[in-house]
């Protein structure tokens, strides 16, 4: 553990097949990244699609409830402090 940019780090560790980490390491490279910040990246993408999708998976068994009220984005905004 370490501290960077006044963020605590901790160490990840996985095993991957060689050919896949050639894809990732080659397709970091393409978009001028480190294999760390690209991982780092479709880590975070993954986890924000996953949110969404739950989101969204409530928020129709709600309408199907009977729960048919619709917000503005600025209701939604406002209710999700963003």
């Amino acid at each position: 553990m370490h501290i960077q940019n006044g963020v605590e780090l901790t160490r990840m560790t996985i095993d991957v097949p060689k050919s896949f980490h050639r894809i990732v390491k080659s397709t970091a490279s393409m978009q001028g990244e480190t294999i760390r910040n690209f991982v780092i990246q479709a880590l975070k993408e993954k986890i924000e699609d996953e949110i969404d999708l739950q989101d969204g998976l409530k928020a129709l068994a709600e309408f199907e409830a009977g729960d048919k009220k619709t917000y503005t984005l600025g209701e939604m905004r406002k209710r999700h402090n963003v």
